[in-house]
Order: structure tokens, then sequence, then C-alpha cells
């Protein structure tokens, strides 16, 4: 009886990993085809336009703090 519900657990266990690998199988193919059907071109433009948007904003709070002082 006891080996039984061992091998119970240990074959939850495993699905449960197969389900997980599965998943970020999964999430990782989704993830290149929304790259290769958009353009990974266009979120690397829109990811460095917020850079600049904050490196902007990161510059005028230097440039108000030093004439605060």
């Amino acid at each position: 009886m006891n080996a039984k519900f061992e091998w119970f657990g240990f074959s939850v266990a495993r699905k449960h990993i197969y389900f997980y690998l599965v998943l970020i199988a999964t999430s990782l193919c989704v993830n290149n085809l929304k790259d290769s059907l958009l353009g990974a071109a266009v979120f690397e433009n829109a990811a460095t336009e917020q850079l600049d948007q904050w490196r902007d904003q990161m510059s005028e709070g230097e440039d108000s703090l030093a004439l605060s002082r």
C-alpha cells in the first residue's frame, strides 16, 4: 500500500514537471512568433524612446536640484 502511494506521488510530481516544461516551451514559442510577426525592431524602438524620455527627465531633475542649491 505504501509503495502504491509513493508511486502515485511521483507520478503527480512528474505531471507537474511536464506541465511546467510545456508551459515554458509554449511561452518561448509564442514570444518568438510575436517577434517574427511584429518585428523586433518595433519593440527596440519603443524601448529606446522610453529610455530617452527617462534620461531627459533625470537630467531635468538633476538640473533643478543644482539650481535649488
